[in-house]
């Protein structure tokens, strides 16, 4: 199954429960995508995508300020199952293709 598309996910973090919405797009070849939040939108103009997984990574805007984070994620089916790496923690991500 494609990982394009767009998944709703939510992880457990230590400062508390944080969702979010996920899509992967593609274009000649080259994967991107956006990452919504309470936080606002960002863009991932690079998306690495093997098979039916995808890794991106992104500074988040949080309320204590910016933090680097590296997404790793599988599809199973329409079930996003995978972690978000910081400096500080790295917690399970868990989703549905929307």
């Amino acid at each position: 199954m494609s990982v394009l598309g767009t998944y709703s996910a939510a992880a457990d973090t230590p400062i508390g429960r944080r969702e979010m919405e996920i899509s992967i797009y593609e274009s000649n070849g080259a994967y991107s995508g956006i990452l919504r939040s309470e936080n606002g939108v960002i863009e991932i103009p690079e998306v690495k995508v093997d098979g039916d997984s995808f890794t991106f990574s992104t500074d988040l805007q949080l309320p204590m300020g910016s933090i680097f984070a590296t997404f790793n994620c599988n599809i199973v089916g329409d079930m996003l199952v995978g972690e978000v790496v910081t400096p500080y923690a790295t917690v399970d991500l868990r989703g549905e293709r929307a």
